[in-house]
């Protein structure tokens, strides 16, 4: 069961994720009771479909794309590899926030 509500002044969002696990959202502060209740809607969406991934979990970009370049390395050349170094400032930035423009961004750059 997940509900909206009020702790320590700021809306808090209460549910349980696809796992069983319970987890709380604290909404920034200023945040109307409303906005909670659509965050809730989002994550309710999420969790239904078992996509809802914590914040914690989602990987940095910089992990994801080490990742991805040492499974391609084999089938890439010495030039293409040297070119793609990531630059140092999108490194603490989230995977899901990015990750489909570059893979996008990528694909361009392999046409040419």
């Amino acid at each position: 069961m997940a509900c909206v509500t009020k702790r320590k002044g700021r809306w808090c969002v209460d549910f349980y994720d696809q796992h069983g696990k319970r987890r709380l959202k604290m909404m920034p502060k200023g945040a109307t009771k409303k906005q909670a209740m659509d965050k809730l809607e989002e994550i309710r969406k999420q969790v239904d479909g078992r996509v809802f991934l914590a914040t914690k979990q989602i990987p940095k970009f910089s992990e994801v794309a080490k990742d991805w370049i040492q499974w391609k390395k084999p089938n890439l050349r010495i030039t293409t590899v040297a070119v793609h170094i990531i630059p140092p400032d999108i490194v603490h930035n989230k995977a899901r926030r990015i990750f489909c423009f570059c893979l996008i961004d990528l694909s361009l750059q392999g046409d040419a």
